[in-house]
């Protein structure tokens, strides 16, 4: 480095120069991911009778297929992904989910496939065609 320059300017230069911040992504607190199967329940009368209650039971969204209502949190769907782990819901989550929809292990997985081979080739390539 040239005499003079050991130290950055001004704070934009020392962000520049300086180690950049990294993010580590990391599940939200009310996510349950389990690779165990979870309780599941059959709809009460209550929710049966209403008329917006869909039963989603046994339908698949993406790699995801619907087990049935969770026993232990409310207004959940348990749903198991192709790779074998549980996870927790809501209905307008799984309705609404793409045709790539999976599990948090999956798209972690799929994440870090993608930024090896940006890494390798330099290549961009979405995520979801690591999901296929």
């Amino acid at each position: 480095m040239k005499q003079g320059h050991e130290r950055p300017v001004d704070r934009m230069a020392a962000r520049v120069v300086g180690a950049g911040v990294t993010h580590e992504y990391s599940i939200s607190d009310g996510a349950v991911n389990s690779f165990l199967p979870l309780p599941v329940r059959k709809p009460n009368r209550n929710e049966a009778g209403q008329d917006c209650f869909v039963d989603l039971s046994g339908r698949k969204f993406g790699r995801l297929t619907v087990v049935g209502i969770s026993a232990e949190v409310n207004a959940r769907w348990v749903v198991r992904c192709v790779c074998g782990s549980y996870g927790l819901r809501t209905a307008k989550t799984i309705k609404n989910a793409d045709q790539e929809a999976c599990c948090h292990q999956c798209h972690l997985l799929a994440v870090a496939k993608r930024k090896d081979l940006i890494r390798r080739t330099g290549k961009f390539v979405d995520t979801k065609e690591f999901l296929k």
